[in-house]
């Protein structure tokens, strides 16, 4: 390596050039993941993504009213700990939210409108920003232009809905990143 690429290296990693012997060194960091104030609780699943998130159930929402409900949702997590409502990145992670479930139960998820209007999936978007490359909604229950988008659920045995008019709530699970603290070795 030469000492202009060892220099490029961002300050916060230490990289400095010994020339004696022509090498760049950094020094050796251990990485250790937290959730916020023991509030979450820090799930890492053998799962087919490279994230690791937090995870908080609240299990006293309600929603009061019919007004936007996905906002209701998002702004209780938000404001209660901090997150956001769950986005869910694949089948592992599907089951495990729908494991907050009892039979004929339903919870808020956060694949929300991009731009309000939904008639079809490529009108929905992850709250997180991230990609939606995984999606589980139960037969007939993908936004259509013949059906009236009101938000997204799941239910226990996993699967999602969009249309569906009569929902019992069963609390919210809020997500969120860990933190990820580098201490030097």
């Amino acid at each position: 390596m030469a000492e202009s690429t060892c220099n490029e290296y961002a300050p916060f990693l230490e990289a400095s050039w010994n020339a004696s012997d022509s090498k760049c060194y950094m020094p050796f960091y251990t990485s250790t993941l937290t959730c916020p104030d023991d509030v979450y609780t820090y799930d890492q699943y053998e799962w087919n993504t490279n994230y690791v998130y937090c995870y908080y159930y609240l299990n006293e929402w309600t929603p009061s009213g019919d007004s936007d409900l996905y906002k209701q949702a998002n702004d209780y997590c938000s404001a209660q700990v901090g997150g956001r409502v769950v986005d869910i990145l694949s089948d592992d992670e599907n089951a495990y939210i729908a494991t907050y479930l009892s039979e004929n139960e339903t919870m808020i998820i956060g694949l929300i409108p991009k731009n309000g209007t939904v008639s079809t999936l490529d009108d929905l978007e992850w709250n997180s920003g991230m990609p939606k490359d995984y999606v589980n909604f139960t037969n007939g229950a993908e936004p259509t232009p013949t059906n009236s988008f009101k938000l997204t659920v799941i239910n226990a045995a996993g699967q999602w809905d969009t249309a569906a008019e009569t929902m019992n709530f069963k609390g919210l699970v809020c997500k969120r990143d860990v933190i990820n603290s580098l201490t030097v070795a």
